[in-house]
């Protein structure tokens, strides 16, 4: 094997369409195809074999959805490049991808030139987004920093005094406001003095409580209603 081949590991829950991609890169002599798997459950294990530079993950799939597989596998291999591959092409989706870790977001619509040079572009520089997606997407952001600015621009008095102790514990109100200010959870855990399974257990009964899917969505959330200081 070249060792300047960009080594690849694809997850995807059909079979049909992980043997496509394979045929698409085998005709590329920079990238190699060193495993594949069905779920989100594979990940880890077949990173830790394969030591991939890239994962390309479907963002639905049975078990371990891609969203839920990327978070797990970067809080162990955060080096490695995650490409979410969907038919979606909704904002949200593609803020809970990046939201989780992902550098990139592909549409399965893409043609095969276009693919590759998007894989390519994600090894290279480091990120890509499909055009069909960004203006969606940008509008998101504007929305988000918007609302992070008329938060900012409250009084931090009436901002703390909304926060929401009839849902969450006092704890979770501090967890949740890191979660805002871009704390990962070592650094909580840094912060509040408690283990880094604590902060996991904190963030999983917040995101239950408020009823999202991720981190991002319980930020997102609690922008939205008031619960957090954003500046």
């Amino acid at each position: 094997m070249n060792n300047e081949q960009v080594k690849v590991v694809i997850i995807d829950d059909h079979q049909l369409f992980r043997e496509g991609v394979k045929r698409i890169l085998d005709f590329e002599e920079e990238f190699v195809v060193v495993a594949e798997g069905e779920s989100g459950v594979d990940v880890i294990p077949l990173v830790e074999a394969h030591q991939p530079d890239i994962v390309l993950m479907d963002i639905n799939m049975p078990q371990v959805n891609g969203v839920d597989a990327t978070k797990r596998l970067m809080e162990v291999y955060p080096e490695v490049r995650v490409i979410i591959l969907s038919i979606h092409d909704d904002e949200t989706y593609v803020m809970h991808a990046l939201g989780a870790g992902a550098v990139g977001y592909l549409l399965k619509e893409m043609a095969t030139d276009e693919l590759v040079n998007a894989i390519r572009s994600v090894y290279r520089e480091g990120g890509y987004v499909h055009p069909k997606v960004t203006p969606n997407l940008l509008q998101e952001y504007r929305r988000l920093m918007k609302m992070k600015q008329t938060m900012a621009s409250q009084p931090v008095e009436r901002q703390v005094a909304e926060a929401p102790l009839h849902v969450l514990t006092r704890r979770e109100c501090e967890v949740l406001q890191l979660l805002a200010d871009g704390f990962s959870n070592r650094a909580i855990s840094d912060t509040l003095y408690i283990s880094e399974k604590t902060v996991k257990n904190h963030v999983s009964s917040i995101l239950r409580k408020m009823n999202v899917p991720d981190r991002t969505g319980a930020v997102v959330e609690a922008i939205r209603r008031g619960w957090v200081v954003v500046v």
